[in-house]
């Protein structure tokens, strides 16, 4: 578990932006990257501090035991390296706005098995295209802690009266969720992690969930509750969908030839026959969110940080 920090000035601009987002899995061809690149635009117009919390790449070569053909999209004996080409040409033009990109499930499975790091590689490859002016993006571990240093600078350059905001984030683990959707994990880091934003990922589920505030003293001895707020970040891989949305045969051919993401129950229903996929083997449920999340930050020298955070077609506001 690893921390990282970067400072802004609220002076400037009272609000500010983050963009939180996981799974990508480039490289499945269920990978919508349309409402991708759609999203990660808005981040960038936004502003927003972008964090990004595991499996960005599928990572599933040929010789591995999970592959099957169907979520494969590259058929390549060199498959890291393109997996890290389409990153890379996915990634750069938002790269100043990336401040951490961590590890998922796949990526530390692909890392123990086959010895290629790939968000370190990533990183490195987005670092030397970063505006210098900015630090550069951090590699994040599999959970750790990301704080923002919020400063109102004063006349002499430094920055005064800080109010830090802070974020746990774990990528996470386990079965699918279906019963409970996460909310018995958000409950379980809710009584060991103090942080004002918990964020966790993997089950590809998509929940907001307030928790209880921490009561607690703070620098000026005043007893204060700290509103806290809970995130499971939903996905960009596009699975299992409700039966009624599959669509005919050519609406389905038209979807895949204009580049859209077709699911595995779509991809099927185009080449006929049975497809061998992981979530139909292992029962998982469909998923009614895709993408990722926005969280707008009020800051003020005079009251908490307000959080309002925004998962499509989803918000909910606290503090």
């Amino acid at each position: 578990m690893i921390r990282h920090w970067i400072r802004r000035n609220y002076a400037l601009c009272k609000t500010h932006w983050l963009y939180l987002s996981a799974d990508d899995h480039i490289g499945h061809p269920a990978f919508d990257e349309k409402l991708w690149r759609e999203q990660h635009e808005e981040a960038k117009e936004k502003d927003a501090i972008c964090l990004k919390i595991g499996d960005v790449f599928e990572a599933i070569p040929q010789s591995d035991p999970r592959h099957t053909m169907s979520n494969d999209e590259y058929l390549v004996n060199d498959y890291h390296q393109e997996a890290l080409d389409r990153a890379e040409d996915l990634f750069e033009p938002y790269v100043n706005n990336f401040y951490m990109i961590s590890p998922g499930n796949h990526e530390d499975s692909n890392l123990r098995h086959y010895h290629n790091d790939l968000i370190r590689d990533l990183v490195r490859r987005m670092n030397s295209k970063r505006n210098r002016v900015l630090p550069p993006i951090k590699e994040g571990d599999y959970r750790g802690f990301f704080k923002i240093k919020f400063g109102c600078a004063s006349d002499e350059g430094a920055h005064s009266r800080v109010k830090p905001f802070l974020i746990f984030y774990d990528h996470g683990k386990g079965g699918g969720g279906e019963v409970t959707d996460g909310a018995i994990t958000l409950q379980r880091y809710s009584t060991w992690i103090a942080a004002d934003l918990i964020v966790t990922a993997h089950i590809h589920g998509g929940m907001i969930k307030p928790l209880p505030a921490i009561t607690t003293v703070n620098h000026r001895d005043n007893i204060v509750n700290t509103p806290r707020m809970a995130i499971i970040l939903s996905t960009f891989k596009k699975t299992l969908i409700m039966s009624e949305e599959i669509g005919t045969i050519d609406e389905l051919k038209e979807i895949k030839n204009s580049d859209g993401a077709v699911s595995y129950e779509q991809q099927g229903r185009i080449r006929g026959g049975y497809k061998s996929a992981f979530e139909e083997r292992k029962l998982r449920t469909p998923r009614y969110k895709l993408g990722g999340c926005f969280v707008r930050l009020d800051v003020n020298q005079r009251e908490d940080i307000k959080i309002t955070v925004e998962m499509r077609g989803e918000a909910a506001e606290h503090g």
